[in-house]
C-alpha cells in the first residue's frame, strides 16, 4: 500500500545503471538485482527479504549485470564482463551451493536474457541487440537457436502457450 517502505540496497554510485534489473525469485522470498559498486565495478547479489542477507553472485572486481531468476528458483543467469577479451559472457550461478556453483556459457547472446518456463533454455538477442532472438541450451550451449524477429528490439520473454483444444 506505500506505507512503511524500507530501503533494500544503496549504491555510493548514482547512474541509471544501478538497479536497472530487479528480479523477484520464483518463491517471493529473495530479489537478485545488479548494482554498480565503482566506476568499473557492477555486481550481481541476491538480497534475502527476511533476513536482509545480500550474498554476492559476481566476483568482486567484475562488470555483472542483469540477472535472470531460473524458474525452479535454482539458478541465477547473468552477463558478465570477461577479460582478457572484455567480451560480456552469460554465467549461470547455481543458488543452492549443491551442484557447480558457476558455468561460464561463453558469449551465446548480446543482450537480453530470459529462461523457458522449462529452465532448459535462456533467450536473448544475437549481436546487435534487435531483429534476431537466440534460445541458447544451458546444457550445451554450442546448439543455440537463432530465430528471426524482424523488428523485435527491447525487453525479452518466454511464455507458456496453451496448447490448441484437440491437440
Amino acid at each position: 500500500d506505500g506505507s512503511d517502505r524500507d530501503v533494500v540496497a544503496e549504491t555510493p554510485i548514482r547512474s541509471s545503471f544501478s538497479f536497472a534489473r530487479v528480479a523477484w525469485s520464483p518463491d517471493g522470498k529473495q530479489l537478485a538485482y545488479h548494482r554498480q559498486v565503482t566506476e568499473g565495478e557492477s555486481r550481481v547479489v541476491r538480497y534475502d527479504i527476511q533476513t536482509r542477507n545480500e550474498t554476492p553472485i559476481s566476483p568482486p572486481d567484475a562488470r555483472a549485470v542483469e540477472p535472470a531468476w531460473s524458474p525452479d528458483g535454482r539458478w541465477i543467469a547473468h552477463y558478465e564482463l570477461i577479460p582478457p577479451d572484455g567480451t560480456w559472457h552469460v554465467v549461470v550461478t547455481d543458488t543452492t551451493g549443491e551442484g557447480p556453483s558457476r558455468r561460464d556459457l561463453g558469449p551465446v547472446l548480446a543482450c537480453g536474457l530470459a529462461w523457458s518456463p522449462d529452465g532448459r533454455y535462456l533467450l536473448g538477442y544475437a549481436a546487435g541487440c534487435e531483429g534476431q532472438l537466440v534460445a541458447v541450451p544451458v546444457d550445451d550451449p554450442s546448439r543455440a537457436l537463432t530465430l528471426a524477429a524482424p523488428g523485435a528490439r527491447g525487453v525479452v520473454s518466454w511464455q507458456r502457450v496453451a496448447p490448441e483444444a484437440g491437440g
